[in-house]
């Protein structure tokens, strides 16, 4: 899988604020962590077998997460936590 964004590398004082985000989707299961576009949002990859609402209940943070799921009839997206 290749994916990457290149505002990742010029965060300055939100570096950290990233990479702690990170680390806590990383925990609760999520992969291929990333920015979206120009940093409005940040979006994780979760394994085929993992339901979304699994790493709701183990995510440490007090942001909303939201599942997107692509398919025939497009892209569908909800509130998990």
């Amino acid at each position: 899988l290749r994916l990457g964004n290149t505002f990742e590398s010029v965060l300055g004082s939100r570096r950290e604020d990233f990479r702690s985000l990170c680390e806590r989707l990383r925990s609760a299961g999520a992969r291929h962590i990333r920015l979206t576009g120009s940093g409005s949002a940040v979006f994780g990859i979760l394994p085929p077998s993992m339901p979304a609402e699994e790493v709701a209940g183990r995510y440490a943070g007090g942001e909303p997460l939201y599942l997107a799921r692509s398919g025939r009839a497009g892209l569908k997206v909800r509130l998990v936590r």
